[in-house]
């Protein structure tokens, strides 16, 4: 799985339909965190914050923040698709590697053939993973693959929190 961009709309019982999903890389040399590093790079070697509605600029797609999200798609072990709402990505560059923390907001899916809906949880949540890509703005032979996080822990769940408006 991974992440995708979502043209969506609001359905009448609430939820919302994610529809025409596009595969989007985060990681590789033309993945959009070495992208937009490279046209940062005076704010690469401080913590920085990335929104979605960024994320869609560096794209070069043309998209709307209002119209799309970027989510990301996973199956657990019932082969059931699990999705999360990317809310932000923070990071810093330093030495070979960008460290990153991303935060996302997990969805309650309802598929039905081909078509995906989604709603927020009863509890809404984030989920926070810390990645790594092995490359920053200044590395000019750097692969901008996955590397391993510092801590190796996994992500964690907050609890309640203030979430952005559908």
């Amino acid at each position: 799985m991974g992440f995708k961009i979502y043209s969506i709309t609001p359905n009448a019982d609430g939820s919302t339909g994610l529809d025409e999903g596009q595969a989007v890389r985060f990681s590789g040399r033309d993945g959009l965190v070495a992208i937009w590093t490279k046209s940062h790079r005076d704010l690469a070697d401080r913590p920085w914050r990335v929104l979605p509605d960024e994320w869609l600029k560096v794209t070069g797609l043309g998209l709307d923040p209002e119209r799309h999200w970027i989510v990301f798609e996973q199956r657990d072990e019932q082969a059931r698709l699990r999705i999360a709402r990317l809310l932000s990505v923070s990071g810093v560059c330093g030495g070979t590697k960008t460290d990153m923390l991303i935060a996302l907001e997990p969805l309650v899916a309802v598929v039905a053939g081909t078509t995906i809906s989604v709603r927020r949880e009863p509890t809404p949540r984030i989920w926070s993973e810390e990645l790594v890509l092995e490359g920053t703005p200044a590395g000019k032979t750097d692969s901008w693959n996955w590397g391993k996080p510092h801590l190796a822990i996994g992500s964690a769940t907050v609890g309640t929190s203030v979430l952005p408006k559908w």
